[in-house]
């Protein structure tokens, strides 16, 4: 990702509804997503692969229409058009390399069919951004369980494969397969204020490779975000920050939970224009069978959230924007959740914690990224570093959890000069809760934990691509090896 497609673009101006000089103030701008705009034909598409060691469970031609097919030897190879996709063809090799320029250094996903010796491999980058999944019986290595819906008569239960795993097959005996694990990071001892100037260092630099003048920043109002904005303007450059919040919410705002209030308060000590995406709330409960589709999980809490990005999404995409930068990975590098400090103890929690950082978060930002992607958008996290994983990795409890339950008290330290003790201190909240999306979705799809169940099960067994998406991009000129 070049500097260039960083930069804000002036269309995104032409969908604000009320447009408030905001520097120096506390007014903001509104932008209502009441009537968002949908565009869709020229946008690309999820990229997604699947390897089947049976070409003899592929539907017909018509459902792999928009797809590019190569057969041999009675496996295929399905996958969709990227343009940050390399795919290399030689005589006896394909190899798929899913990267993103100008962010990883590396690709965060690839698969390889060497076709003469009758073996694949799969492997996730431990960043995680990009998922894989497995099946032992029958053989399926995939990106998407809905590719495996869209393109299989398959019936097979898709395992995750782990950030930082490999999985490889032999197919000449009897699909054989073959793990290796992820690489723990190294800890290193460092004293809390080699940790503090480390974390700082890090931070810092991390914001400069990936934010410019004009970038599109997340802003939450929470710690995590917050101190990405300010590391931004403590550098001299000037990003565009924008929080989402509902147009009519439930109950009246406070000055501690509201995600908009607070964001607004950190803009204005910035000196940054505040733009706030007001969100309609029958639009979120139109939106829950999309995201649970796209993120292919009936998780409330994870799902409520995607509903308020797919109309986030949308937003950016009919303005041109292709690339937004977020706050998120901080919690699991440098923080806990309460809710895990009621069940674990000592090793236990350590234990859980490094789990949650090695696994957990991966998975999560391959969902959240899963649900930009459709509209042609690139996420960017500052936090989520190897060199800062490393750090968050070895970092003892003492340094996470605070007697004030705070908790991030490293992030809080290093960067405790460049917001008000206000910005540094606020809680962490959970941004559905901030939102009050949960009051609303809860009240139409009720409290139970598996309410979005049956309607994940429905999306994934319709064997269409959903009207709500952009349309498959039309395929790539390969020819299918007999």
């Amino acid at each position: 990702m070049n500097q260039a497609d960083r930069q804000s673009t002036p269309g995104l101006g032409r969908l604000c509804i009320h447009r408030n000089q905001a520097s120096g103030s506390l007014h903001n701008h509104r932008i209502s997503l009441r009537y968002s705009v949908y565009c869709g034909v020229s946008l690309s598409t999820s990229f997604m692969y699947l390897f089947t060691a049976d070409c003899g469970l592929l539907r017909s031609k018509a459902a792999l229409q928009h797809l590019n097919v190569i057969r041999a030897s009675g496996a295929a190879l399905i996958w969709s058009d990227d343009p940050f996709t390399k795919v290399t063809e030689s005589a006896a090799i394909i190899k798929l390399e899913i990267g993103r320029p100008g962010i990883d250094s590396e690709s965060i996903c690839s698969l390889q069919w060497d076709v003469s010796r009758s073996t694949v491999r799969q492997a996730r980058g431990w960043s995680g951004e990009f998922p894989a999944r497995f099946s032992e019986a029958p053989l399926l290595f995939a990106s998407h369980a809905k590719l495996v819906a869209l393109a299989t008569r398959a019936t097979c239960q898709l395992r995750p494969l782990s950030a930082g795993a490999t999985i490889e097959a032999d197919l000449a005996a009897g699909t054989r397969l073959r793990f290796t694990d992820p690489v723990r990071p190294a800890v290193t001892r460092l004293s809390y204020g080699e940790t503090l100037c480390e974390v700082r260092r890090l931070v810092m630099s991390s914001v400069a490779r990936l934010v410019a003048d004009g970038t599109v920043v997340m802003l939450s109002g929470g710690v995590d975000s917050s101190i990405v904005v300010a590391a931004a303007v403590a550098q001299g450059i000037k990003p565009r920050v924008f929080t989402y919040a509902l147009r009519h919410p439930p109950r009246p705002e406070h000055d501690i939970s509201s995600d908009r209030r607070a964001a607004a308060r950190v803009a204005h000590r910035l000196g940054l224009d505040h733009n706030v995406l007001e969100l309609e709330t029958c639009r979120l409960c139109r939106n829950i069978p999309l995201a649970t589709y796209l993120a292919e999980t009936s998780r409330g809490t994870i799902v409520d959230e995607l509903a308020a990005h797919i109309e986030i999404a949308r937003f950016f995409s009919a303005a041109g924007v292709r690339y937004l930068v977020t706050g998120e990975g901080a919690d699991d590098l440098f923080g806990a959740f309460p809710f895990a400090l009621r069940f674990y103890r000592g090793r236990e929690l350590t234990n859980f914690l490094r789990s949650e950082l090695l696994e957990g978060t991966p998975n999560e930002l391959a969902q959240l990224q899963d649900v930009y992607t459709p509209w042609g958008i690139t996420l960017a996290h500052p936090y989520w570093t190897s060199e800062l994983r490393r750090i968050g990795f070895g970092l003892p409890l003492r340094r996470r959890i605070d007697r004030g339950r705070l908790m991030k008290r490293v992030l809080r330290d290093a960067f405790a000069d460049l917001l008000d003790a206000e910005a540094i201190a606020r809680p962490k909240g959970v941004p559905r809760d901030c939102a009050q999306i949960r009051q609303v979705l809860e009240a139409e799809f009720g409290t139970s934990p598996h309410r979005y169940r049956s309607i994940l099960r429905t999306m994934m067994t319709r064997q269409l691509w959903p009207a709500g998406l952009p349309p498959l991009p039309k395929k790539s000129n390969v020819a299918a090896r007999k």
